[in-house]
Order: structure tokens, then sequence, then C-alpha cells
């Protein structure tokens, strides 16, 4: 008895798109939102601002001791090929230093322009005094 063939295993059967009348219709529901003030003393601001360049801080940390590593290495007698792996290491690193000591800096002065705002409002009437 021979077999028949099945599909084909590299293909996928069409999938039937579902008419406009099988979609129905799309209802929009707008919630009220609530909103929940809490008062912030001085000190969890600066707290709150101390925390807005950790991560490129911490790249530039890394990219700092790898530019170090890559000199310190070069002060040793390489091969052609090693002493130009580590200058293109160094050159790397120097760039990433720059990239991530600029980025920290933009964003410690964006966060520090962002808490003076805050700091210049005037009180919200009917809150609490601090």
């Amino acid at each position: 008895m021979a077999e028949t063939p099945g599909p084909d295993p590299g293909t996928l059967p069409a999938i039937p798109q579902p008419t406009a009348s099988e979609l129905g219709s799309v209802t929009f529901e707008w919630q009220p939102r609530h909103v929940v003030m809490h008062p912030v003393l001085d000190s969890e601001l600066d707290t709150f601002d101390g925390t807005s360049t950790g991560l490129p801080l911490t790249f530039f940390g890394l990219s700092a001791g790898g530019a170090l590593t890559a000199i310190a290495t070069l002060t040793q007698s390489l091969s052609t090929d090693a002493h130009a792996g580590f200058i293109a290491l160094l050159i790397l690193g120097v760039v990433m230093m720059l990239f991530f000591g600029i980025t920290s800096i933009v964003r410690w002065v964006q966060r520090r322009k962002l808490l003076r705002r805050i700091r210049q409002r005037p009180p919200v009437p009917g809150a609490a005094p601090q």
C-alpha cells in the first residue's frame, strides 16, 4: 500500500483572516486619575539627585581601569601584534571614559536643574506644612 504524501513540513497552513463583522467594535473607557501627594524633605531630594549618575559613573570607572591597565601593559616588552592590540584597547578605554564622563556630567546638571525648579515652586494650597 502506498502512502499518501502529507503537507510539506516546511510550509505553514494559511490562517483565515476574520471579517469586519467578526472583529466587533472597540470601546474606549476613560478612568479617573488618582493622585497621591507625599511631602519630601530637602535631604531626600539630595539623595534623589545622587542616584541619577550611578550607572554612567560605574562604566566611567571601569573604562578608566581598563585604560590604566592598558598603559601599564604597554610599558612591558610586547610583540608587535600585542602592542597594537593594547594601543587599540587604550584608545577604546579613553573614548569610553570621555563618553561616560560627559554623560555623567550632563545627567548631574539636568538633575540639579530639575531639583532647583522643584524647590522654587510655590507650596501647594492645602498641603501639609513641612
